[in-house]
């Protein structure tokens, strides 16, 4: 019995770390995106939830997007990095393409 509540364990852990990554490849996306479409930065910074939450985001996920508070697409590319590439080993950000596509 103890088996099958580690294989469920060791699912979930799979489908979220799957989801993250997915997640992760979104904001990367939307962030070159916003770059290039004056439109797609304001929907952005207005509401990362909305135009991010539809990937099969987790409530932590929709909790930590909804949090991101940015004036710019500088700005929220920082925020995303602290939120969604912190590294679990140190603590402290892993540098991503996000803050170099924005020339940070």
């Amino acid at each position: 019995m103890g088996d099958v509540g580690t294989l469920e364990t060791d699912a979930l852990s799979a489908c979220s770390a799957a989801g993250e990554a997915a997640l992760r490849r979104r904001l990367s996306r939307e962030v070159w995106r916003a770059l290039a479409e004056p439109a797609a930065a304001e929907a952005l910074l207005a509401d990362p939830d909305a135009v991010l939450g539809d990937v099969g985001c987790t409530l932590q996920q929709h909790r930590r997007l909804a949090s991101i508070r940015a004036q710019n697409i500088q700005d929220f590319a920082r925020q995303a990095e602290l939120l969604f590439w912190a590294s679990s080993v140190s603590g402290t950000p892993v540098r991503h393409e996000l803050a170099r596509a924005v020339g940070q």
